[in-house]
């Protein structure tokens, strides 16, 4: 199993539930035009360790590392990051293969 995990902080504070759904529904809307796609999941972080944390958090997991790469170049995937980029920011991945 192939994992990649992204954090991020919301850019505008003021807004940051409506840029959390519509991000959410975005991202999960992937799993119907991206069959590699295994699993998604995208939660807000409840700011317990405000010094250390991102606000966002979103894992998905995938068969392979190939398939992992269908889903990163994938149009949807692009046009879904487009949008991602303009509500989101300080951006950190981990991928890992298990």
């Amino acid at each position: 199993m192939f994992i990649h995990t992204v954090l991020w902080n919301f850019k505008n504070q003021d807004t940051k539930d409506q840029d959390f759904k519509l991000a959410k529904e975005k991202l999960i809307n992937l799993k119907n035009y991206i069959s590699e796609l295994t699993e998604i999941d995208i939660a807000m972080a409840n700011n317990i360790n405000q010094d250390f944390q991102r606000e966002i958090l979103l894992i998905t997991k995938f068969a392979n590392e190939k398939d992992y790469i269908v889903y990163r170049d994938h149009e949807k995937h692009l046009e879904v990051k487009e949008y991602l980029d303009t509500v989101f920011k300080d951006r950190i991945v981990c991928d890992a293969q298990n």
